[in-house]
Formats: C-alpha cells, sequence, structure tokens
C-alpha cells in the first residue's frame, strides 16, 4: 500500500473525508464538517498548530484518506503539545501511524516541546497498544459515565434540593439570549474560569482571551445556551453546569462543565444543579448525558449516584521529549 503524509489542504473535501473516518470509528459520538471548520478557524490563528494526513493511493486518479493527526500547544505558555491521531485499523502496525508521530515530533522539536499528550480510549486495543510501544504512559483517566435520561427517577433525591434551599441557594436557568448579552457573556467568562481551576488537569491552565472563549463556548456550533443553569446565593453566582451538543442534535449530549467555587462546596449544590439540568434534558427530549471527569474526582462519585453508569475510560497518554 503507498501512502503519503500531507499537510491538510482546509478544503470541503479534506474535511469531509477526515470527518467520515472518524465518524466510522467513533460513531457513538459523531462529528460535523461545520464544527471542524468553526474549531480550525480559531485553531489556525497559533502557529503551533498542524494537521497532516495519510492519504492512499487506489489508482493514479483516486486516493483515501486512511489517517490523520492534529497537534497543538496546550496554550501560549505550555510545552506540552496535545496530538489528536485517527487512523484505520489496518494503519496502527503497518506505519501509517509511526509516520503521522514522525511529524508530530518534528513539529514539537521546532516549538522545543518537552512533552506530547494523546487521548485513548482503554476500549481502543490497537491504538492503545501501538502508544505505550512508542513509550507513550498514562498520566490521568477519564471514566465515561452515561445516563439514561427516561430512566433516571429524581423523586429519591428531593431532600437535596430541599438541603440546597434551606442554605438560601437558588439554581436558575439563565436568561432566554443571555449569549447576546456582555454582561451574562462575562459573568459566565469569569465563572467558568474560576471553576476550571480545579478540574484535574496535567498541565498549567491559561485563561483564554475573553474573545476567543466567546467564539469556543458562547458561539461554538455546538454550544447549548439553554442548557446553562447557574446557582446563586443572593446576587453571588456560586456555581454553574452545562451541556455541549453531539453531532450537531440534542438526542444526546454532554455535560461541560459542572462546578462550584470552593467557599460553597459540601452543601449539595454540585448535587442540586445536576438534577436542574437532567430535568432540563427530560424536558427538551434529551435521551442520553455522556460525562468524563478524572476518577479521583469527587464529580465522578457524584454522578454515580445519580445512577450514571460507567463505560470504557479515556486515557491521557504523555511521551517525554
Amino acid at each position: 500500500m503507498t501512502v503519503q503524509i500531507r499537510p491538510f489542504t482546509f478544503t470541503r473535501s479534506d474535511y469531509a473525508a477526515c470527518v467520515q473516518l472518524r465518524n466510522k470509528l467513533y460513531a457513538d459520538t459523531p462529528a460535523t464538517v461545520e464544527v471542524w471548520q468553526h474549531n480550525d478557524r480559531l485553531r489556525r490563528q497559533d502557529r503551533s498548530y498542524h494537521f497532516f494526513v495519510a492519504e492512499r493511493e487506489i489508482d493514479l486518479a483516486s486516493h483515501e484518506i486512511v489517517g490523520y493527526v492534529q497537534c497543538a500547544k496546550k496554550n501560549s505558555q505550555s510545552r506540552t503539545v496535545g496530538l489528536g491521531m485517527v487512523c484505520a485499523p489496518t494503519c496502527w502496525q503497518n506505519g501509517v501511524a509511526q509516520q503521522l508521530l514522525d511529524q508530530v515530533k518534528q513539529i514539537a522539536a521546532e516549538f522545543k516541546a518537552a512533552d506530547l499528550v494523546q487521548k485513548v480510549q482503554e476500549s481502543d486495543e490497537q491504538k492503545l497498544s501501538f502508544f505505550l510501544e512508542q513509550g507513550f504512559t498514562q498520566v490521568m483517566r477519564h471514566p465515561l459515565s452515561v445516563l439514561d435520561v427516561g430512566r433516571f427517577d429524581g423523586g429519591r433525591f428531593q431532600n437535596k434540593w430541599r438541603q440546597m434551599e434551606g442554605a438560601g441557594i437558588e439554581v436558575k436557568q439563565l436568561p432566554v439570549n443571555w449569549q447576546d448579552d456582555l454582561t451574562w457573556q462575562k459573568l459566565v467568562y469569569t465563572l467558568d474560569w474560576t471553576l476550571v481551576q480545579d478540574v484535574p488537569y496535567y498541565d498549567k491552565r491559561v485563561q483564554e482571551p475573553f474573545e476567543r472563549f466567546i467564539q469556543n463556548e458562547i458561539f461554538h456550533p455546538n454550544a447549548f445556551p439553554e442548557s446553562y443553569f447557574v446557582a446563586w446565593d443572593a446576587d453571588r453566582p456560586v456555581g454553574m453546569t452545562c451541556f455541549i451538543k453531539r453531532g450537531g442534535g440534542i438526542q444526546t449530549v454532554s455535560t461541560a462543565l459542572t462546578g462550584v467555587i470552593p467557599a460553597y462546596r459540601r452543601r449539595g449544590i454540585a448535587f442540586a444543579l445536576k438534577l436542574a439540568s437532567i430535568r432540563f434534558a427530560r424536558a427538551a427530549g434529551i435521551e442520553t448525558i455522556l460525562t468524563h471527569n478524572e476518577e479521583n474526582n469527587p464529580m465522578f462519585h457524584l454522578n454515580q449516584r445519580l445512577g450514571f453508569t460507567q463505560k470504557p475510560a479515556w486515557l491521557d497518554l504523555k511521551y517525554s521529549l
């Protein structure tokens, strides 16, 4: 099999071919060309961002993309390059994945990176074996948790509402069209940054500029502004939860973030936020909620108490250069 490694062209045909390959392998969380194009309009502003494809020659007139890799520094101050590699099953052991990884290592060397990080689902045996054989080691584990909304019984958690209300905390959905109001945008931006500080991570966090946050989070094609709920102590926001769409629809959604500021933890507020989001999901016709949490994060255990079932975890694998 003749395979050429070349830069991604950012054309409709390249997007369609890569999305088709990805969705064939990860059909439960489909991607769309629209989302990829939106993401790249932002990522291409970062000069560390690169995208390569592995293209197999079928005949003199036609080719097929059998693998790809995207890579970039995790943030402006990081020395870690994150990569996302996807390959057809036959390409993990025939040298194609190795060629893609070699391209990433060249880019990483140009930016004097110290580490590479790749996410792999532990059930993806071929992919996991490839990276472990290359010398990558696990640094974090994030179980995938799934909730069947239709089977959720919220009645058994009414005491959590009473506990929160007794403490004077209210959980409210953000106003209609809040995403078009600068005041609400800045509130979400500030609260999100406060909450994400305590989400387990393997690298230093750097707050992205406000304008980029708006495009990444609020006006992203997968954004779900109606799903934002904030916990309030009088006029002070103390916690938040929200969903993102999957595959362009709302049949399946993912929890983007649920968190409570440190001074208000252990009061049942996170539990109440989750309950509010599940009630919203049921009313909106959402069937399935997905969430990822680092296995030692208290939020993982809270989700289990709510009835989320555990699926194969995603692993963060690191390679030291």
